[in-house]
């Protein structure tokens, strides 16, 4: 996943990474909690299970892990699951009813598990959903069939929606070109979206009950394959953010119309779709969450973000995406990240090459 060209930064990119880079970061965390293993960990989500908050974590040799995210008890491991045999590659979270919350896993050789963690016997439903490697799984509150879905994208280039039981496959959408690598949902004014990323260099976004164009949007900028996706507010205006291979994060104007676009810039020279480029990390970003916290005021939105630097930072979009905090891990890369708030202690957990870590916010 390390990068094949030397990215280009053009006059007005320099600028505004002078202008960031000269910012002091305000916030600042700790290492709070190390979980070593023997593989990197490829994927991480957290849920709350036995009224405890539980961090799972995939990783390469094909186990899945889920710890007591606030127990410092290394032994505590709660849960170790073998039931995959190829790298775990993505983990969601997937809500059926009030009591029952199930775990939903995929791997590269095109498979999807789902787990139900408070049965002996974990694993409820598996099933081939991909020709070749499934890179990404979501769960949607869609509700075909009057229950949520699991959404799939895989290295054959396609995005499938799936019944919750895994039984039936309810839409596909065509994805990309090349293999689907990421993809996240959001909920843009009471419709639910899914966001996709390729190979391709691109970003869709889609409506997948809308039967007549399901494909909203495409995003293009970036110089290299897309490797995660996420959605905020930011203004009051609908974004979707991306990072890429390219070491940069992108935040686009979701919702902007081709027609539009066109009344703003009819001599199409500029990417009005574009609100900003995010600098800061200097390898390919891997992995960026949306999460609201109770930290300055009630229900403030960030922006997350993980690197093949070894970095996380914390973007806040209250203060047009100025970087305020930059976690440096020093063991190497880091692969995905998650969040959690525990009695108003707030969380990030980053998963690289040996290493599953839980920073604490310093007061």
């Amino acid at each position: 996943m390390g990068n094949c060209y030397e990215p280009t930064v053009n006059k007005n990119e320099q600028i505004l990474f002078q202008r960031r880079k000269s910012l002091s970061t305000i916030e600042s965390y700790s290492k709070w909690h190390t979980l070593v293993n023997e593989s990197p960990a490829l994927c991480l989500s957290h849920l709350n299970l036995f009224e405890k908050d539980v961090i799972a974590a995939g990783f390469s040799n094909s186990t899945i892990r889920v710890w007591d995210a606030y127990s410092k008890d290394e032994n505590k491991l709660h849960l170790e699951i073998t039931s995959h045999f190829s790298s775990v590659t993505s983990i969601t979270t997937l809500q059926l009813d009030e009591k029952t919350i199930l775990l939903v896993s995929a791997d590269d050789m095109g498979y999807i598990h789902t787990y139900d963690l408070k049965l002996v016997e974990p694993l409820v439903n598996r099933r081939q959903a991909h020709e070749g490697a499934v890179k990404s799984v979501i769960s949607m509150k869609l509700f075909i069939k009057n229950e949520p879905v699991i959404v799939s994208g895989g290295l054959d280039g396609k995005i499938k929606i799936w019944s919750s039981n895994l039984k039936e496959e309810l839409i596909t959408l065509p994805g990309h070109e090349n293999g689907v690598f990421c993809l996240n949902s959001c909920d843009f004014n009471g419709t639910n979206y899914i966001i996709s990323g390729g190979f391709d260099r691109i970003i869709n976004l889609w409506n997948p009950l809308d039967a007549n164009n399901k494909l909203i949007n495409s995003f293009t900028g970036h110089e290299s394959y897309i490797l995660c996706v996420t959605s905020l507010i930011l203004n009051g205006k609908e974004v979707i953010v991306s990072g890429s291979n390219d070491n940069k994060i992108k935040v686009w104007n979701a919702l902007c119309s081709e027609k539009l676009l066109k009344a703003w810039n009819p001599i199409g020279k500029e990417n009005k779709k574009l609100l900003m480029t995010l600098f800061g990390h200097h390898d390919a970003v891997t992995s960026l969450i949306s999460v609201k916290w109770n930290e300055f005021e009630r229900n403030k939105e960030f922006i997350v973000s993980g690197s093949l630097d070894g970095t996380v930072k914390i973007w806040d979009p209250a203060a047009d995406l100025r970087e305020i905090c930059s976690i440096k891990v020093y063991f190497g890369p880091i692969y995905c990240l998650t969040d959690y708030v525990y009695m108003n202690e707030i969380a990030i957990v980053s998963g690289g090459d040996k290493e599953v870590i839980i920073w604490k916010k310093v007061d």
